[in-house]
């Protein structure tokens, strides 16, 4: 076998090059944080309107509300809402005359209907309220 004639390379090299690029990366990124605080940690405000301080305040019926209309509850993201349309769908029109029977939706628990109950407009309570 013959030997290789020729320079070494000195391979310990190579993790250290690559640990140097690394941090000049997270350096960089850091950097970039910082100076656009805005983009990273902070969502943009929506500005207050009129429509949207009235529809703040709306009262929404889980037995007529649309997605859309439900995901402006708190705690109610698009599956949530999916499950709420699904259940009604599957128990007619006035599946939901009060808030037990919000209970029985899947992934609904007693934590989002304390959430969701001032929010709401059920049968049940405005038959109560006349």
């Amino acid at each position: 076998m013959a030997r290789r004639v020729g320079p070494r390379i000195d391979l310990s090299l190579a993790p250290r090059l690559r640990l140097a690029v690394l941090l000049l990366a997270a350096l960089g990124g850091a950097v970039w944080a910082v100076a656009r605080p805005e983009r990273l940690w902070f969502p943009r405000r929506l500005p207050e309107s009129p429509e949207r301080i009235a529809s703040a305040r709306e009262l929404i019926d889980p037995n007529t509300a649309s997605v859309p209309s439900l995901r402006r509850l708190p705690d109610v993201g698009i599956l949530r809402a999916r499950d709420i349309v699904a259940w009604r769908q599957t128990h007619g029109p006035v599946a939901f005359r009060t808030l037990a029977d919000l209970d029985a939706v899947y992934n609904i628990g007693p934590a989002t209907l304390r959430h969701i109950a001032p929010h709401l407009s059920l049968p049940a309570e405005t038959e109560r309220g006349r």
